[in-house]
């Protein structure tokens, strides 16, 4: 006997992501590129799209592409296979765009010829409004409410600058200016505080690197400013990252953790030479470091928290920037049919998938009922989607249940709460069943001699009732979160009483598929106890025993078999004297 039902292993289907590499490519050579790095590790590179591949961003299932020195953006579906060419090509007349950020169906990117933050509808693919900036916008970053930009130059001359500045999205305008210290290149934020990395050059175009922090960024007065000069020569990079509850520069070849002060520890992730350090990212779990000599070397080292060296691709000319996309990144688990709501249909649909009336073939589908996430679709997930759509309601979940085979009715008992059944029953060709109607959700598929159904949120003991001899094959019980340990039913049965009508004596035989302790009771027509014919061990197989009704008028009995786990079978006999 299984207790485990696998329907189907879905694991393969659910491990459907691509990252996107942009491959800046030369200045003033349309040769930028876009890498995909699938997750079986192949990877593969598109053909040129244009000058200076600057920045990527994900937004359902399209990929949005800022191009830099041709003046564009570019919009790719994306699916399981890559990206779909040639994509939707945006003139950005002339504004040089920079980096993006996306928040409500609209990309809001930077440019620097324009000096402005352009707002892209990425539901019609227009361009709908300019922000205007005082200064060359380089980073951006939304805090959930106000989105934030890097002013590493303060002219079209290319004069250093020393601001981030703060914009109010529902009006689209600049709200707030904040001077940080020269350079300020990239930006992150945690814990309400924005972490600014600045790169700067003096007169004779040596090289000065620091670190701001800007102190409760959303309170109205004046924000508090931290800055820490690290001196002409620091061996640092521009990439800001969140990590462990820290923010993590990078820094002489690696990333490494930003103290309270602003100092830098020594890098902890990562061993590169800084000068070929381009790009460094955390997608997941993992950092990607873009790593180029501006030659013939442009490689892309994946790294795990523990600066543990995971994977290594070749990529397209100079790797800048990094985006990830997951198949069915927007599927809510639990709403199969994608109505944006978990309710009963969600089950029913999964129930049909279950029992093989209806077999979803729609990954996202798929995805969605996987409650778990384990791979496989069975009762555990509905009982999830159940305990959901019941909102904490339930009370006492129960750690074991029982089978109980009552005539031809399968009993529940349970020490609490059930939260849904799934069985397979084999059985011959004479062979009906009919499923309770006291549950949130209950259904049964029956092809040839096999049977499978599922209950969801069972309202009373009785599971279904049955017309012919089955057996168990598989079953899964659950509470309202797990498994439980299920203690199947007795197959006991009295086959046949022979004779019968019968006087004064007869035979009842019985099939016995496992010792038990039993005992066998004669009533009458008004339910009374006549008789205790047997009581005590049946041994397992097929068992005879005889009864003499002597002493009992002519009339009708019933005869019940119970074993010691409450499996029941009676069977009418006729005593004529």
């Amino acid at each position: 006997m299984k207790i485990l039902f696998i329907v189907m292993n879905l694991s393969l289907l659910f491990a459907t992501n691509i990252t996107f590499i942009a491959n800046e490519g030369n200045f003033g050579t349309p040769n930028g590129s876009i890498s995909m790095v699938f997750d079986d590790g192949t990877i593969q590179e598109t053909g040129p799209i244009g000058d200076v591949v600057q920045a990527l961003e994900v937004w359902e299932d399209r990929l949005i592409v800022l191009i830099n020195n041709s003046n564009k953006v570019m919009i790719y579906d994306i699916t399981p296979q890559g990206l779909i060419m040639p994509g939707i090509e945006i003139d950005t007349n002339g504004s040089s765009p920079r980096d993006l950020v996306i928040v409500d169906n609209k990309a809001y990117f930077t440019n620097y010829y324009s000096m402005d933050v352009k707002v892209l509808n990425l539901l019609n693919n227009t361009i709908e409004q300019s922000i205007p900036v005082n200064g060359l916008p380089e980073d951006i970053i939304f805090d959930g409410e106000y989105l934030w930009i890097a002013i590493p130059h303060s002219d079209l001359y290319f004069n250093t600058g020393n601001t981030v500045q703060k914009i109010d999205v529902d009006l689209n305008a600049v709200v707030d200016t904040i001077e940080v210290g020269e350079g300020p290149q990239q930006i992150e934020i945690m814990n309400n505080n924005l972490y600014i990395s600045r790169t700067y050059y003096d007169s004779s175009w040596n090289t000065f690197h620091g670190t701001s922090k800007v102190l409760n960024i959303n309170l109205n007065d004046n924000s508090e400013v931290y800055i820490n000069e690290y001196g002409s020569g620091a061996p640092c990079g521009g990439a800001v990252v969140k990590h462990q509850e820290s923010v993590y520069r990078s820094f002489d070849g690696g990333l490494a953790k930003l103290n309270e002060d602003l100092s830098l520890e020594s890098p902890s992730i990562g061993n590169f030479s800084q000068w070929q350090v381009y790009h460094v990212e955390k997608i997941d779990d993992e950092f990607w470091f873009g790593i180029t000599d501006f030659g013939s070397l442009n490689e892309v080292h994946v790294l795990d928290e523990n600066g543990v060296e995971l994977a290594v691709y070749q990529s397209g000319l100079f790797p800048g920037d990094f985006a990830r996309w997951s198949l069915c990144s927007n599927t809510t688990y639990g709403d199969v049919n994608s109505d944006n709501e978990l309710n009963v249909l969600d089950i029913n649909q999964t129930i049909f998938h279950i029992i093989d009336l209806d077999i979803m073939s729609d990954i996202c589908s798929l995805n969605a009922a996987d409650m778990t996430q384990d791979g496989m679709i069975n009762i555990q997930d509905i009982v999830l989607m159940v305990s959901i759509i019941l909102d904490g309601r339930v009370i006492g979940d129960a750690s074991n249940a029982t089978l109980i085979k009552n005539n031809g009715r399968m009993l529940l008992d349970s020490d609490g709460y059930i939260g849904g059944v799934q069985m397979t029953l084999t059985h011959g060709d004479n062979f009906n069943i009919s499923i309770t109607k006291n549950a949130l959700a209950a259904n049964y598929n029956t092809i040839k001699n096999r049977t499978k159904l599922v209950i969801a949120g069972p309202e009373t003991d009785e599971l279904f009732s049955v017309f012919g001899d089955y057996t168990i094959e598989e079953v899964i019980i659950a509470n309202s979160s797990e498994e439980i340990l299920v203690t199947l039913p007795s197959n006991v049965e009295i086959e046949n009483v022979y004779p019968n009508p019968f006087n004064p004596s007869t035979v009842l035989n019985l099939n016995i598929d496992k010792p038990t302790n039993a005992t066998l009771i004669a009533y009458d027509i008004t339910g009374r106890n006549v008789d205790v014919i047997f009581d005590g061990k049946l041994d397992a197989g097929m068992k005879s025993i005889s009864w003499n009704a002597s002493n009992l008028s002519s009339g009708t009995y019933l005869i019940k078999l119970t074993t010691q786990d409450g499996s029941i079978s009676m069977q009418k006999v006729t005593l004529m004297k």
